[in-house]
């Protein structure tokens, strides 16, 4: 299994490598042809520190997807005690990952005619909390597929979060290097759900729907500060 997943990275790098460029021939839109600030790394985290509403989509997009980082590394742990086999479990997150992926392409296509970059954080934020809250119940319940139901909708609702958190801290700090920022705004999840992970971990040995209820509250608590955040479309107004 190993082996076949090496060849295929492997053969998927070689192909990005060869084929794809740094930049196109022609720039896509007007808001290519501004060049970001040119600045130090530490001096442009600085800056976007120095922006309120990029410090409240920080908190929330490490809170939100530190939340789904830490339920994959989770799954067996929280799900394994409620009656769930390996397979139930393998066939709970790949059904969780592959619906949250489905519904992040319709989430970029509405947000490419909108641009409503708060409206869908508030959504993704609001509906995997009520998602999660109601996940408590469900997971008492014992029904199974009720249970797949639940999960699979929380996935719909928060995967979203990741490229639309990208593209709102891309419209907050603009003309700051993007690069730099998305690098920036990535790490703190991870970090985020590394320190989740080890607290839901503990939890979920002995009360496994305790790790669900932190992830509620966790969830709910970057609902309340999406209600804070300013729709700031720098980016956008440039163009």
């Amino acid at each position: 299994m190993l082996f076949v997943q090496a060849t295929f990275y492997t053969v998927i790098s070689i192909l990005f490598m060869i084929f794809i460029r740094s930049e196109p021939d022609l720039p896509p839109s007007i808001v290519a042809t501004k060049k970001s600030e040119e600045t130090h790394f530490c001096q442009t985290i600085g800056m976007a520190f120095s922006n309120r509403n990029f410090n409240i989509l920080l908190v929330i997009f490490t809170l939100v997807d530190g939340v789904f980082i830490s339920f994959g590394a989770c799954l067996s742990t929280i799900f394994s005690p409620l009656g769930f086999s390996s397979t139930k479990c393998s066939l709970l997150g790949a059904g969780t990952v592959v619906f949250g992926v489905s519904s992040s392409f319709f989430a970029g296509y509405i947000l490419k005619r909108t641009k409503k970059n708060r409206l869908l954080l508030r959504i993704s934020c609001f509906g995997a909390s009520i998602m999660l809250i109601i996940a408590i119940f469900t997971l008492k319940s014992g029904i199974f597929w009720l249970m797949y139901l639940n999960i699979f909708v929380a996935g719909i609702l928060i995967v979203p979060i990741i490229p639309v958190s990208l593209n709102f801290a891309a419209e907050l700090t603009f003309p700051q290097a993007p690069a730099v920022i998305t690098g920036f705004l990535l790490m703190a999840p991870c970090v985020g759900g590394f320190i989740i992970t080890i607290v839901c971990s503990i939890i979920s040995i002995d009360h496994p729907i305790d790790a669900i209820i932190l992830m509620a509250c966790l969830t709910s608590i970057a609902s309340i500060l999406s209600i804070f955040i300013k729709e700031d479309l720098k980016r956008f107004k440039f163009s």
